[in-house]
């Protein structure tokens, strides 16, 4: 448990920038189009800060261990660049802060997740794989309720709170996991060569970067959808949404299971089939009962998604190079996140906000066609 503790504050992070960054920024600039600019860069910034921090990592010894020192100085200064940024009310400190914010945030990141490869035996990985979405799953529900109970009384209170989880599970990690001893592992562009022509490799992220694309296509706007379209209200919208992180959470550990028992290819199909299914369904359900039900299914569907690719993960993992190959697997979900969002976004101004589930069904099957083509058993 140790081990994975660190991703309630990966997942905060990551939510908290989803969510409130662009209201904070808006707030004080009154431009919503800047805001989200900032947001976009910060993000698609971790496509090289992570990969660099990772290789980084893995040619790191120390008396402290390979990933200790950066979890604990970075995780420690998101904390202080959270505290700075959500203080501070001219905007030009606080787009310093912010980018600082996104360098550190980024750069504790890999290095926090790549010690459960370094740690984890082979027979649990798929378990350890479900209970770090659980507490992935549990920071994604933790955000909105903090912003719900503390943004109209204090907008940077919201954000204080958050870099101080970031700081408190880093500790965690440094202070009682006891990291194996390893292989040290040298950088080489002989290293990315291979990377790129391992077949599992590359097979991989091609249905994973399709299977993002799915996601990103429908969730950021399922909120808005619900709220807007449907005109169900903030509240009904923030509880569906709700209900789907709830089954995304409890749902994580059983399929962990699942991962160490049964064939993941065939596991990873299975879900994108029914993830699709249900998108097609979606869109015409108007019963509110049928709607919870619908959003809690799609819920173990998403969850699913993030553990039986983590298990496959740290099986891909070259030892010596999992902080290398773990920046590599975000570039990779960062990238099809952004292009799909943007992609959705002119969509539904051409189309309406029915589209999204159409993106994310089409989606979801090629990402399963791709992995029945090109997984090996």
């Amino acid at each position: 448990m140790k081990l994975v503790i660190g991703n309630l504050g990966v997942s905060m992070g990551v939510n908290m920038l989803a969510t409130y960054m662009v209201p904070l920024l808006h707030f004080h600039t009154g431009n919503t189009v800047f805001s989200g600019f900032v947001l976009s860069m910060g993000l698609l910034s971790g496509a090289v800060i992570q990969p660099f921090f990772g290789i980084l990592s893995d040619s790191t010894f120390s008396v402290w261990g390979r990933r200790k020192p950066y979890v604990f100085i970075f995780g420690i200064m998101c904390f202080i660049f959270t505290y700075f940024f959500s203080s501070v009310t001219k905007i030009q400190s606080m787009l310093l802060f912010v980018f600082l914010f996104y360098i550190s945030f980024h750069a504790y990141q890999i290095p926090l997740n790549s010690m459960i490869p370094d740690n984890v035996i082979n027979s649990e990985k798929g378990s350890m794989s479900g209970y770090w979405n659980l507490f992935g799953g549990m920071g994604a529900l933790a955000v909105p309720i903090l912003g719900g109970l503390f943004w109209d009384y204090d907008k940077g209170l919201v954000f204080k709170m958050v870099g101080l989880t970031i700081a408190i599970t880093s500790l965690v990690s440094v202070l009682f996991v006891e990291e194996r001893k390893q292989i040290k592992g040298n950088f080489s562009f002989e290293l990315f060569k291979r990377y790129f022509y391992r077949r599992d490799v590359w097979s991989f992220y091609i249905a994973k970067s399709i299977w993002w694309m799915a996601l990103a296509a429908e969730v950021p706007y399922f909120t808005i959808y619900y709220s807007q379209y449907m005109a169900l209200g903030m509240g009904v919208s923030s509880f569906l949404v709700t209900v789907f992180m709830l089954f995304d959470i409890i749902s994580s550990p059983f399929l962990g299971k699942l991962a160490d028992r049964y064939n993941r290819k065939y596991l990873m199909i299975t879900f994108l089939l029914c993830f699709a299914v249900l998108n097609l369904f979606l869109p015409k359900t108007t019963n509110f009962l049928l709607l919870m039900i619908l959003m809690g299914l799609l819920g173990i569907c998403y969850a699913s998604l993030f553990v039986f690719p983590f298990s496959l993960l740290m099986d891909m993992t070259q030892r010596g190079h999992e902080g290398f190959y773990l920046g590599m697997d975000n570039v990779f979900m960062y990238l099809p996140k952004g292009i799909s969002t943007l992609i959705s976004g002119h969509m539904i101004a051409k189309y309406g906000y029915w589209i999204i589930f159409v993106n994310a069904s089409v989606l979801a099957l090629c990402a399963a066609l791709a992995i029945l083509l090109l997984w090996k058993d």
